[in-house]
């Protein structure tokens, strides 16, 4: 019955959000969400295409509200299943959402890493979505532009309810933190990680 009840709560995740209005010359960020994954369960809120990373070769495309597992091959490779079939790469793929006002849907992410408040929960996210395979693990990383990050962050920090006032300075505060930070984790392949370390 609990498997019943979690894969209903999948189907009713497809999160689709205002699309932001990007102006030329913006920065853009990376964002490392997941490192050390065996396989993780993605779920796109509009239909999607997975490209190579090197090249841009179209891989596979995906439907709107479905279910892509993402795992390591026994040849060590990276491996999307979705509902009727099956993808493999040799190299890291990105998905790109059909439309900007799609998000993607990690179910079961790590937040709050050596915490008292440490749990696994459901997240969307904006932009592009990074595959890769490490050390026979899954890495995802989600590229999109600053403002789109501080969309996430901003009410990570604050309550939406407190003051404007306080939240426009939380704003300020947290793109000044960010471009400050920029780069953290380059070793790693991203400029952030998800955690207090970077910004929540």
């Amino acid at each position: 019955k609990e498997k019943e009840k979690r894969v209903a709560e999948k189907g009713r995740k497809n999160v689709l959000v205002k699309p932001a209005r990007i102006i030329e010359g913006m920065k853009s960020v990376r964002i490392g969400l997941v490192q050390n994954a065996s396989s993780v369960e993605l779920k796109l809120s509009t239909d999607y295409s997975i490209n190579a990373k090197r090249g841009g070769a179209l891989v596979g495309q995906g439907a709107a509200g479905q279910i892509c597992t993402v795992s390591v091959s026994p040849e060590g490779t990276l491996r999307c299943r979705l509902a009727s079939y099956d993808i493999a790469a040799d190299g890291p793929v990105v998905i790109r959402l059909a439309d900007e006002s799609g998000t993607c849907t990690i179910f079961g992410i790590s937040a709050g890493k050596d915490n008292f408040w440490q749990n696994r929960s459901d997240r969307s996210y904006r932009g592009r979505i990074e595959i890769s395979v490490a050390d026979r693990k899954i890495k995802i990383i989600n590229e999109l532009s600053l403002e789109e990050y501080l969309y996430s962050v901003v009410p990570s920090e604050m309550l939406a309810k407190w003051p404007l006032e306080a939240l426009k300075a939380q704003a300020v505060a947290a793109r000044s933190e960010a471009m400050s930070k920029l780069g953290r984790h380059k070793a790693d392949g991203y400029d952030f990680c998800p955690e207090v370390h970077c910004q929540s």
